[in-house]
């Protein structure tokens, strides 16, 4: 099967071309997702000079375990998949260090971080998961999975 390029995103279009999750993390993990306007004030999220988007997490300020998570961002895209070629370039991915878990993932939608086919996540991780880049905590090195 021959593949054109049929979706592309990058800068603005990016940000466009996705919702920006503010739910209650279904995996219960440490995090106040943040949305778009949020990120933006926050530093979370910028596009340089060079039209490349940064997503990012707050990594200036401490939290305790009073507060309700450290400030992120979890993006859906608008568009969903059932077939394809989907290629990605990272400039950078964070250090795998205790607390941090960066993910690129596909399931039935193409998706930063993947819970089904379901806008809210309520589903997760009922249609599982295909994970091309997933780091967690201490891992030294990228592991492909398939959760089923």
């Amino acid at each position: 099967m021959a593949y054109s390029l049929a979706t592309h995103y990058a800068g603005q279009a990016l940000l466009d071309g996705f919702s920006f999750f503010t739910g209650k993390d279904p995996s219960n993990g440490f995090v106040n997702y943040q949305s778009q306007a949020a990120a933006t004030v926050q530093g979370l999220i910028s596009i340089d000079e060079f039209n490349r988007v940064r997503l990012g997490v707050d990594t200036y300020n401490n939290y305790t375990v009073s507060d309700v998570g450290r400030p992120s961002v979890r993006l859906t895209s608008y568009q969903g998949f059932t077939h394809g070629l989907f290629i990605a370039d990272f400039a950078h991915m964070p250090a795998s260090t205790c607390g941090v878990w960066p993910a690129y993932m596909l399931s039935s939608v193409f998706l930063v971080w993947a819970f089904n086919n379901d806008q809210n996540g309520t589903k997760w991780p009922l249609g599982g998961e295909l994970d091309i880049i997933e780091g967690a905590n201490t891992a030294s090195r990228n592991l492909f999975s398939a959760h089923t």
